[in-house]
């Protein structure tokens, strides 16, 4: 069974064996969509988003279309709470993604931010210069995480996103 984001292959990397690239279309009840093994508990989790999702502020609902849309990276810098503006700062981090476009019900954005920062280390193409400051951390960032996903578990289980 596949393991990697919809329309991509993974090579096989040090420890890792390589994985093949899904069918499944995200299609609820198409032919490739995957096989409920447990109703009962397959509907209490979609039940449990509706409710949830139903429940959302209007400030929730935006803050969850920024994080569906910007880079992963840049979604949870947030979290850093207090240091948040000295990281993006420091590791020159950008998103192009910073407001709901009224039409983006019906338009797809994409960022095109630099999602992790500016590493230690001038990079051609394209053209960025190195980051002195904490060029090293996204280093380490980029390092760590660069083969990292949220996609495989919905692509696992071929759950469309509710």
């Amino acid at each position: 069974m596949p393991f990697v984001d919809a329309g991509v292959e993974a090579p096989a990397k040090d420890n890792c064996p390589a994985v093949a690239k899904t069918d499944w279309d995200g299609i609820p009840f198409s032919p490739t969509d995957g096989h409920i093994v447990d109703q009962a508990g397959h509907h209490a989790n979609i039940a449990y988003v509706v409710k949830v999702t139903r429940a959302h502020t209007a400030q929730q609902a935006i803050t969850t279309y920024l994080d569906d849309r910007r880079g992963k990276n840049a979604s949870i810098v947030g979290g850093l709470g207090p240091l948040t503006d000295a990281w993006k700062a420091g590791s020159k981090q950008t998103t192009t993604i910073t407001e709901v476009a009224a039409d983006a019900t019906t338009v797809k954005y994409d960022d095109k931010g630099n999602n992790r920062g500016l590493g230690s280390k001038a990079d051609e193409n394209p053209k960025m210069a190195a980051n002195p400051d904490l060029g090293l951390a996204v280093d380490l960032i980029n390092a760590a995480s660069g083969d990292g996903s949220t996609e495989p578990t919905k692509r696992n289980f071929k759950n469309a996103r509710p």
